[in-house]
């Protein structure tokens, strides 16, 4: 729940658990969060501190089982630090890249009595991206013969599906989401060939298997590696993010653009010229071709393609579709059109994740955080 929270909200969803076990269960659900960059601050309880020096019921080693799986992870030795340890945790766990952190709090610690207010919350802003930057981004692109963007699920985060909307239309440029990104940009837009995120031969993977350059924003090898979609190493990419991009053999980059990923957008906008012609127009016909047969598809037994048409078509705007993991998932992705973004998207093919969450659109997003009112935990410590 608390990583739904998160990734509906963009604000810190914070879980509670004991000592020992009631640790070690959180652990999946903490690695989730860390790998799907969903803000979670985690608190559990320990032994008292005057009894870690030896064997003792439940005491256990929770700062060491934590660490590999958090941006960040302390214990509460004393009450005066409360308040600058819990406003760390949660300043880190919604600072991008987005994620998990965890407290610990020892039983006799908890017990004493603490003064203080919570600090003032700092929050963190990307920075502008570079001019000089932008300008080698836009050359290298004026000059490919198939560009196509990857978005990945850091433009959603960073609410910059405008400017990806924006920049797509107005260049005629096709774009490709992960599955984690789908809604980044609508589905009804001639531009948007799909969401992928597997191996196999989808319509969408074609396009940036023949793709000459690589435009990819907000994208990380957490939701799909990118020896999938540039196998022979021989792409250029533009790496538009907030944040550098990971060592990778297959994702060599031609040139990084490091900041706000929506300004980034909008700068390479301004300085690329639109075009007439586009090399994807035969394979955007099939993918519009398959889409429009899918609600007349009448075989037997039914295919996936026609029960979620015609699920989407009975669903109202505002309403969210919940897709269980699996091979089922990448069905969903396909075959399932949205308007725009996605507050909590598909997870990857691993089977460290339970549940994805399809939103039709931006106001299901809007409604669906507005009825939540944030937990007591996070209101009082966020």
């Amino acid at each position: 729940m608390a990583d739904v929270y998160g990734r509906l909200t963009g604000e810190p969803g914070v879980c509670l658990a004991t000592l020992g076990p009631g640790a070690t269960n959180l652990i999946t659900g903490v690695a989730d969060a860390q790998l799907d960059s969903a803000p979670l601050v985690a608190i559990t309880g320990q032994a008292d501190l005057e009894r870690q020096h030896k064997e003792s019921h439940q005491l256990i080693d929770t700062i060491g089982i934590f660490e590999r799986i958090t941006k960040w992870n302390a214990r509460i030795v004393v009450p005066e630090i409360v308040p600058e340890t819990v406003r760390k945790a949660f300043k880190l766990a919604r600072s991008e890249r987005p994620g998990a952190t965890h407290l610990e709090l020892p039983e006799d610690v908890a017990a004493e009595p603490a003064e203080g207010t919570p600090l003032k919350v700092q929050q963190a802003t990307a920075p502008e991206p570079s001019h000089e930057r932008l300008a080698v981004a836009a050359s290298l692109i004026e000059a490919a013969q198939r560009p196509v963007i990857l978005a990945g699920n850091g433009t959603i985060r960073s609410h910059a599906h405008a400017e990806l909307t924006a920049l797509a239309e107005r260049l005629n440029m096709p774009v490709v989401t992960t599955l984690m990104a789908k809604g980044a940009i609508p589905d009804s837009l001639p531009q948007a060939l799909g969401a992928t995120g597997v191996a196999g031969g989808d319509r969408a993977r074609q396009a940036l298997l023949q793709a000459d350059l690589v435009i990819a924003t907000g994208y990380d090898f957490v939701e799909w590696s990118p020896k999938h979609w540039n196998p022979d190493r021989d792409k250029r990419i533009v790496h538009v993010s907030s944040m550098p991009a990971e060592v990778d053999a297959s994702y060599i980059v031609a040139v990084g653009v490091i900041g706000d990923i929506g300004s980034s957008l909008h700068g390479l906008a301004q300085q690329l010229t639109p075009r007439r012609t586009w090399a994807w127009e035969v394979l955007a016909r099939r993918i519009r071709d398959e889409q429009e047969c899918m609600p007349r598809d009448d075989r037997f037994p039914m295919r996936p393609e026609r029960v979620l048409a015609d699920l989407r078509a009975a669903l109202a705007e505002e309403e969210v579709l919940v897709s269980d993991v699996g091979a089922h998932k990448v069905w969903v992705a396909r075959a399932s059109a949205v308007s725009g973004p996605i507050p909590a998207s598909s997870p990857t093919a691993s089977p460290r994740w339970a549940l994805a969450f399809l939103a039709p659109s931006r106001r299901a997003w809007r409604g669906l955080a507005g009825a939540r009112s944030p937990s007591a935990a996070t209101a009082a410590f966020a």
